[in-house]
C-alpha cells in the first residue's frame, strides 16, 4: 500500500444509526410488517427528517428495508443521488432513475444490478 503524500489528512466519517423502532426494540412485526409504524403518518416528522437527510453523505440499509422502500414508491427513488449500499447476498435491481443509471457504482455492484 502506498503512503499518502504531503498534506494528506485521513479523517474518519461519522456513522449515525437512524431507525424507527417499537419500545421493545423491533423494527417490524414477526411477519415483517410495518403497519404499526405507518399508522403514525409522516407529516409531523417530515421537516426533521428532511433536515437530517440533508446532512447525510451516504446510506446503508438491509435488503428488506430496500425492498420495502421500492414497493412503497415503485418507479422512483426517494433518496435522489445519495450513494447507497444495500447489505444482501442476493442480486437486487437498482432503481431506474437518472442518478442511478449514470452512477451504478453508487449502489455497490456486488449488491445491485442495473
Amino acid at each position: 500500500m502506498q503512503e499518502p503524500g504531503p498534506g494528506y489528512a485521513l479523517t474518519m466519517g461519522k456513522v449515525l444509526y437512524y431507525v424507527a423502532s417499537s419500545l421493545d426494540g423491533f423494527i417490524a412485526t414477526e411477519d415483517h410488517n410495518l403497519d404499526w409504524l405507518l399508522a403514525f403518518g409522516f407529516e409531523a416528522f417530515q421537516s426533521h427528517y428532511d433536515q437530517f437527510l440533508a446532512g447525510v453523505g451516504s446510506l446503508v440499509m438491509g435488503s428488506a428495508t430496500y425492498e420495502f422502500v421500492r414497493r412503497q414508491e415503485p418507479g422512483s427513488w426517494a433518496y435522489g443521488e445519495l450513494p447507497c449500499r444495500v447489505l444482501t447476498r442476493r442480486s437486487l435491481q437498482a432503481p431506474r432513475t437518472a442518478a442511478c443509471a449514470s452512477t451504478p457504482e453508487t449502489f455497490g455492484v456486488s449488491a445491485l444490478t442495473q
